[in-house]
């Protein structure tokens, strides 16, 4: 599936997928970046298979092993290949391997059920600075972030990943072996490194803090987790500012304090 177009997915490693330096084109499809859009386009099902070939329509980003540049596309690829080795959807993979262990009543895959399980915030999207527009329908049913989860569920998830009771020594060795995210035109993760699928900053007060993260139209959430799993803190934030990007990367900053205050202030 991977071919032509400056493609050749025999250059391209699981690893480079998940730590996104596979050079996959990112295109955000399909793309919501006004109200007229999110109204149009909400309901729209989209597969991982028509998501990867829209981003494969593009040229790469760069030569596989030779950048970093955060991909959605490239976690859909990642799906893909969870099927076609376990024969299983990669919803059915997390449910099997993260969620029933853990006992996450609150995290389910929602398919294409657009609505939220109650309670729930709503989620705002601000598209221009005087309007916000509620997005909290929403039909995201691919491996790039189709789960829906609660602040509890999340905290025992880093948790867990850290601590040692979902990887063993060496797969987590393997998930911390990071690459330096500056030289991306990302400016949202400068002075930062990538694991697989975790971004790492250093702390104020030193040692590194781990940050899963997940964006969603209306919502943003950053997870911050101490190496050892003991200490972490999640921030959910029911609103995206996608109206320019000084006030996207405000937000970031901010919430890059937050995590930076409430785990130098537990240690």
């Amino acid at each position: 599936m991977v071919q032509g177009n400056g493609y050749d997915g025999r250059r391209i490693s699981i690893r480079q997928l998940l730590q996104h330096t596979a050079g996959i084109y990112d295109g955000n499809f399909p793309s919501i970046e006004n109200a007229r859009q999110y109204y149009e386009r909400r309901f729209t099902i989209h597969t991982e298979d028509e998501i990867v070939r829209a981003g494969l329509s593009h040229p790469p980003e760069f030569e596989p092993g030779k950048g970093w540049s955060y991909s959605n596309t490239g976690y859909d690829l990642v799906g893909l290949v969870i099927k076609a080795v376990t024969g299983r959807p990669w919803y059915g993979e997390v449910d099997r391997r993260i969620v029933r262990p853990l006992g996450l009543r609150d995290t389910y895959f929602p398919g294409t059920d657009p609505r939220i399980a109650r309670p729930y915030a709503h989620g705002y999207t601000r598209f221009t600075p005087t309007e916000y527009t509620d997005t909290t329908d929403l039909i995201d049913a691919d491996a790039s972030g189709g789960y829906i989860s609660t602040l509890k569920d999340l905290d025992t998830i880093v948790r867990a990943v850290f601590d040692g009771r979902l990887l063993r020594p060496a797969q987590l060795r393997e998930l911390k072996r990071t690459v330096q995210t500056d030289g991306s035109p990302d400016p949202f993760w400068r002075n930062a490194r990538y694991g697989l699928g975790v971004f790492s900053r250093d702390l104020s007060c030193g040692g590194t803090v781990w940050i899963p993260s997940g964006d969603q139209i209306g919502y943003r959430t950053r997870t911050g987790v101490t190496a050892d799993g003991r200490h972490s803190v999640v921030v959910s934030m029911s609103s995206q500012l996608n109206d320019s990007l000084a006030a996207g990367i405000a937000q970031e900053n901010a919430t890059t304090r937050l995590i930076d205050n409430a785990l130098c202030g537990s240690a």
